[in-house]
């Protein structure tokens, strides 16, 4: 059969092949996914499509890095008992961020031996490059439950003391604060600021225009930004808080400074004006609100390459009855991007097991955030917690028990393109939701819900939080819940104005709007509620999955070159095998003979090869051809020769001369002249000009005129050697009816039959003005008055109606 027959075998087996499977199986409306796993989106009645969410998670969406380095990077620690372990563990830290990273951005492993480590302060992996890995988490059962035996196989980081005087993080990623990365967050470092053109982006759009690509390349980390207006806020009812919308309660309207949303991206490609991100916007940035605009993110520290791995955090709990509410977290991840956290067990925290800030393109894995502690109330026990600026974060096989949101998007209009894919939840106080302030594009993917505290309740939302918290309102838009089982639980699923959330395959009780009995709000998107068989099962795994099939992910670019030069043209196709894509140039919709790789090269380029190109890939059995790219061509510029240019230079004229060819004039894609002469005395009028008008000063003595033209295909010289003619005459000067007299002249000069002169105007030898006239009409004599003590050549330069220049040399006595 062959691998490519083979593959397009196995893909159809995969995914439409087994009778079970198929019987049941059923696809929504808004996603269509073939059998090669290629995916079609089709738009809902508002014209809305489900974005791409599978850019989520370690850079955008590999796996966790399984990074073992050599001994010389690994540092060991054991726990000291009945002691304060925090010098122990960071003195370990430090000395692996000592180390210079390797090509891959690694520094080294610090090792934490099975047992227990006493923390009384804060382990800090604020420097890149840095994997903490323990012996272990250890089975899930309560801290206090393990045994001698469980210690010997886990690791155990231990907090100390309890209550509101410990409003600390036992372990933080990244720098104490994540303050150091306040792209989008800060006005006054936004370098390179450029508006967007496009009118309006839609939620999963990947490019548009820009004023001005100046200054920007492919790589370049961005940010792009949405800032709030009166206008926006109006589109989207003030935050649609039922308090303002349906009274008069002002205090409750949104604010103009509560939901600037902005996006971390980076450029993947430009083309002229036109932006390509490597990861989607989540929401429609639409000009007739506000004007979205990108600047480059040039300051602050985001840290990368650092992670946690196999280990258990806990604390001493606090009371139940404990009224205060510290920020109180067993992992605090800062300003990070591309670091995770794996195979953890976190316990007994009060706000959260992870909490997220500035965190980008990370992986939270395999991860309990268990059996919170403290007062049940706002701002606690959130057991995995997106604050502000997370963004394109997966969290992948996670579980949470006994708290209330178990996961919350808390992050508001700077948090978006968050994927939590197959997550268990069990005795949930609360719905895990997007929680305050238009998050966006929040994918919630095999949810599975049990343990339920009350049939009916809430346990999943995307909706009006109403006047709940700081005036939560709408908590998120464009989002979706996905083969998500809440069991008899409810969910909340709201449209919002100006966009939409949805539902698709859910197991629930009900799935309604929250304020279901006031008819200005209605659902969202709802389809196949507790029916079986839903494909793709994951919506995420099915997204990745179809960037890793066959794609052509980089078309052949448009060139403009000069003759006589090498012209490449390449695509990038993304396929399972690369071995086996068969590529066929053609040009102008013809095949070009024997151009069958993935790059065409042309040696030497000519106008014959002027056209447009394209490329037809195929790979097992399917074909498909790049977006068409042109080649133009300029001729580079012939031998330089002047078309005019006088036998003799006399002093005292004034001469036009030109660059270019006899029979056609000047040269074609010429960008600029620029004439000069050895000698002295020559008189340039504007010597960027072609051709340049010079007038033969008295001083001007024998050089070489030299013409330097600027041209695509390069830059040339021309010159000529000049003899300048000194002989005089002064005689009357009659010229086209114009008579300039006496000559020599002593205190007067008489112009005569003065027609069709704009402007007159007397200069010396070394061509400073003495005399400068604007004639308004004809007139038939004109008298000068000459300066008195001169004598010596002057030139008289009359400007005719017609725009040329004529010059006329006299002697004054």
């Amino acid at each position: 059969m062959g691998l490519v027959g083979f593959v397009g075998l196995l893909f159809f087996l995969l995914f439409f092949s087994i009778p079970a499977f198929a019987q049941t199986s059923w696809q929504s409306e808004l996603v269509k996914v073939d059998g090669a796993g290629r995916i079609t989106y089709v738009k809902d009645a508002d014209g809305f499509v489900i974005p791409d969410f599978s850019h989520a998670g370690y850079k955008g969406g590999e796996p966790v890095p399984d990074y073992q380095p050599p001994a010389s990077r690994t540092e060991t620690v054991t726990p000291i008992p009945n002691a304060d372990n925090t010098n122990n563990i960071q003195q370990a830290i430090n000395k692996i961020a000592a180390l210079a990273p390797d090509a891959d951005g690694f520094r080294g492993v610090v090792r934490l031996g099975a047992g227990k480590y006493l923390i009384d302060g804060t382990i800090n992996l604020n420097v890149s490059g840095i994997v903490l890995r323990g012996a272990g988490r250890g089975r899930d059962v309560a801290t206090d439950q393990l045994t001698d035996n469980d210690l010997q196989n886990m690791t155990l980081i231990y907090r100390r003391g309890t209550g509101g005087g410990l409003a600390t993080n036992v372990i933080v990623m990244g720098p104490a604060s994540a303050s150091s990365a306040t792209w989008g967050a800060d006005a006054n470092n936004e370098t390179n600021k450029v508006n967007i053109t496009t009118s309006k982006l839609m939620p999963g759009d990947f490019s548009f225009e820009v004023q001005s690509t100046a200054g920007y390349a492919a790589g370049d980390a961005v940010c792009i930004k949405y800032p709030s207006t009166e206008a926006l806020l109006a589109a989207l009812w003030y935050g649609g808080n039922t308090n303002w919308v349906n009274g008069s309660d002002a205090s409750q309207k949104w604010k103009t400074s509560d939901i600037n949303i902005c996006y971390y991206r980076y450029i993947v490609r430009i083309d002229g004006n036109q932006i390509t991100l490597d990861a989607p916007v989540f929401y429609g940035l639409d000009r007739q609100y506000s004007q979205a605009y990108m600047h480059k993110i040039t300051t602050g520290t985001i840290y990368t390459n650092i992670g946690i791995e196999d280990l258990r955090v806990s604390m001493d709990r606090t009371p139940e009855s404990i009224t205060t509410t510290p920020d109180q977290n067993c992992i605090k991840m800062n300003a990070l991007e591309n670091c995770w956290a794996k195979g953890l067990h976190l316990s007994d925290f009060i706000r959260s097991g992870i909490q997220t800030e500035a965190v980008t393109r990370s992986t939270i894995e395999d991860c309990r955030a268990v059996d919170c502690s403290g007062f049940i109330t706002g701002s606690s026990q959130y057991n995995f917690n997106n604050y502000h600026r997370s963004q394109l974060i997966l969290f992948k096989n996670c579980f949470s028990r006994n708290g209330r949101h178990h996961w919350i998007s808390n992050g508001c209009a700077t948090t978006s393109g968050i994927v939590v894919l197959n997550h268990t939840s069990t005795l949930a106080n609360a719905a895990s939701e997007g929680h305050r302030y238009l998050s966006q594009g929040i994918l919630i993917d095999g949810w599975k819900e049990t343990g339920a505290y009350a049939n009916n309740a809430n346990k999943l939302g995307f909706y009006l939080r109403d006047n709940m918290g700081t005036y939560h309102g709408w908590g998120a838009i464009f989002s979706v819940f996905w083969n998500c089982d809440v069991q008899n639980g409810s969910i909340y699923l709201d449209k919002v104005p100006t966009g939409q959330n949805y539902s698709i395959g859910s197991v629930a009780n009900t799935v309604r709007e929250y304020r279901n009995n006031d008819p200005k709000y209605t659902m969202g998107y709802n389809e196949g509620q507790n029916k079986p068989g839903l494909f793709p099962k994951s919506l995420y795994e099915a997204q990745l999955n179809a960037r890793k099939i066959f794609a052509i992910t980089e078309n052949p670019q448009n060139v403009h070159t000069c003759a006589n030069t090498a012209v490449q043209l390449s695509v990038t196709v993304q396929s399972p095998d690369p071995n086996v894509v068969t590529y066929r140039w053609k040009k102008d919709g013809n095949y070009i003979k024997d151009a069958t790789q993935r790059t065409l090269t042309i040696n030497r380029a000519t106008t014959s090869d002027v056209g447009v190109y394209t490329v037809e890939v195929q790979y097992a059995g399917i074909s498909l051809e790049s977006d068409p790219a042109e080649l133009t061509i300029t001729e580079p510029l012939p031998e330089l020769q002047f078309s005019v240019f006088p036998e003799t230079f006399r002093i005292g004229k004034t001469y036009q001369i030109m660059v270019g060819d006899p029979q056609t004039g000047a040269y074609p894609n010429v960008t600029d002249y620029f004439w000069d002469y050895t000698g002295t005395g020559m008189i340039f009028a504007v010597r960027t000009e072609n051709p340049v008008e010079i007038t033969v000063g008295s001083n001007a003595t024998d050089g070489i005129l030299r013409a330097k033209v600027n041209h695509p295909c390069g830059t040339k010289i021309l010159e000529r050697s000049i003899s300048i003619d000194r002989s005089t005459g002064y005689e009357d000067r009659e010229t086209d009816g114009i008579r300039i007299f006496p000559n020599p002249a002593n205190d007067d000069l008489r112009i005569q039959n003065i027609q069709s002169i704009k402007h007159i105007e007397i200069i010396d030898a070394s061509g400073k003005k003495i005399y400068s006239l604007p004639v308004a009409q004809d007139i038939g004599e004109l008298v000068i008055s000459l300066p008195k003590n001169i004598s010596g050549i002057y030139f008289v330069r009359l400007l005719l109606g017609s725009g040329k220049t004529k010059s006329y040399k006299f002697m004054v006595k």
